[in-house]
């Protein structure tokens, strides 16, 4: 299961009740349990699903902006137990890189990516992979509701670029 912990804003703790029956939890932005909007209740939360994992052998895979040692928590015990595992440095993906899986995502939607279209995005997109993927959904929406192909004309109308 997926929790993006920014977005856990909105729910109560309880939803972390249960979850250690799951094989795995993916939790992403781990870091963001530090936001005063979750207050010290979500670390003690996340914290005590940790120990019922740990003992149910449900599988932890965690993302944050920082390692372990430097997450911004105010719940040492927390911060001790995420250094239990091992930690692995993904590196932010070069331009290419970046464009290349872009364009990749697109072909598996079914949307063909000229290298016209895709020199148009590149000069003038943002660098944010998410911002990105965002933009390639629009498209793939608006090209679906319009009935039109990717082209250079039609992302200038639906940018404004």
């Amino acid at each position: 299961m997926y929790l993006p912990v920014r977005e856990l804003v909105t729910c109560d703790t309880g939803m972390l009740e249960g979850l250690e029956s799951l094989d795995l939890l993916c939790i992403d932005d781990l870091d963001a349990l530090s936001e005063p909007s979750l207050g010290e209740s979500w670390q003690q939360a996340f914290f005590h699903l940790f120990n019922r994992c740990r003992e149910a052998g449900c599988r932890w895979l965690v993302s944050a902006a920082v390692s372990p040692r430097e997450l911004p928590l105010t719940l040492p015990d927390l911060v001790s137990r995420m250094q239990w595992g091992i930690v692995r440095q993904v590196p932010r993906l070069d331009e290419d890189s970046m464009f290349a899986f872009w364009t990749e995502r697109a072909r598996e939607r079914g949307i063909v990516i000229d290298d016209e279209v895709r020199q148009f995005i590149m000069r003038r997109a943002t660098r944010d992979l998410p911002a990105l993927l965002h933009l390639l959904d629009e498209l793939d929406h608006l090209s679906l509701a319009e009935q039109r192909r990717i082209t250079v004309p039609f992302i200038k109308k639906v940018t404004g670029w």
